[in-house]
């Protein structure tokens, strides 16, 4: 009789802990991607009304499965450049690319929450344009006005995939292609870099990866706040949970084998990201071989986590960058001429 209630009672619990878990990666997923926040009545297909010069609205489709499904992206080219209202945007002729020979690219992969539209992220792509860099900027299926659906790492990777692969049938094969990760987009941005890596032998076109305001790996970042110290209690392991609710995002995994030069940008003052853990990502990262810069931003200049684009001491963040491209593309050229 013991053995029979004993029984009853275990698999209730059983029963019960499930139901924890699957709520538990629920809300974990939810609050780590944060779809659902942004702006109301945005109208993303015109960026002109957002204040941008030589921008387009894109749709690029993305084959998922049985269905096909679409991301939103914003194109802009080089402010010294005009965009011709009937120019095609499906170019795959090399002469006649919408990024031409030798020039520069970069694909921006933004955090959670809100849009490509949103303030500090338009302000970075002014900054790229007045460099005579083009950016896409996308939204993941799951955001803006993409296709709906539970965004996830290997959705958000799978359309920043797309987005690369747009990036390359429409450009010069001598242009350089960057990838700009910020926040959650530094995650995206590691496991990208790492798929377009390996397996080893094939060209992605990676110049170079750019990590804004990164973590070293989604379980420490989680941990940073008071609230995950509940979990463990009610007995939900943190990183089952990341991992089957499919938003582990370690970065320090993903680029310790990936040799493309990486520059990481954090604030000391960014309140949402730790400092430390971007600090803990660069060192991780040297020692396993890396190619990888550090950037740090003094808290005097109370850049926070969405702020980089103002820096100014003592250098611009232009200047930061054009520096470290600069550098990429003379080893590129340094190595094809060996």
């Amino acid at each position: 009789m013991y053995t029979y209630i004993n029984l009853h009672v275990m698999t209730l619990l059983g029963w019960l802990h499930d139901i924890l878990q699957r709520i538990a990666m629920y809300i974990v997923s939810q609050a780590i991607c944060i779809p659902f926040v942004k702006k109301p009545f945005q109208d993303l297909t015109h960026p002109e009304g957002y204040g941008l010069e030589n921008a387009m609205n894109i749709r690029i489709k993305i084959d998922d499965e049985d269905r096909e499904e679409e991301i939103g992206c914003w194109f802009l080219q080089p402010l010294a450049s005009k965009l011709k209202d009937d120019e095609p945007i499906e170019k795959n002729q090399r002469s006649d690319a919408l990024i031409k020979e030798n020039e520069n690219v970069i694909l921006y992969l933004h955090g959670n929450a809100e849009t490509r539209a949103q303030y500090h992220r338009r302000e970075l792509y002014k900054i790229f344009q007045k460099m005579g860099y083009h950016v896409l900027a996308i939204d993941y299926r799951g955001y803006g006005d993409s296709s709906k659906i539970t965004p996830s790492q290997t959705t958000m990777v799978k359309d920043a995939n797309a987005a690369f692969d747009w990036l390359k049938k429409n450009s010069h094969p001598s242009a350089s292609i960057f990838i700009w990760g910020h926040s959650l987009g530094t995650g995206v941005t590691s496991k990208l870099s790492h798929d377009l890596t390996f397996p080893e032998g094939t060209f992605s076109r990676l110049s170079g990866i750019f990590l804004e305001a990164p973590f070293n790996r989604m379980l420490d970042e989680v941990k940073t706040f008071r609230l995950s110290r509940i979990l463990p209690w009610i007995g939900i392991d943190i990183d089952e949970t990341l991992s089957r609710a499919d938003v582990s995002f370690d970065s320090t995994h993903w680029l310790k084998d990936v040799k493309t030069p990486i520059l990481i940008m954090h604030a000391e003052d960014d309140n949402v990201i730790p400092f430390y853990l971007a600090s803990q990502l660069s060192n991780d990262l040297s020692k396993a071989g890396a190619n990888v810069e550090f950037h740090s931003f003094s808290s005097q200049e109370r850049l926070g986590h969405d702020g980089i684009f103002k820096a100014k001491h003592p250098k611009f963040l232009s200047d930061i960058v054009s520096v470290f491209v600069e550098k990429v593309l003379k080893s590129e050229l340094s190595g094809n001429l060996k």
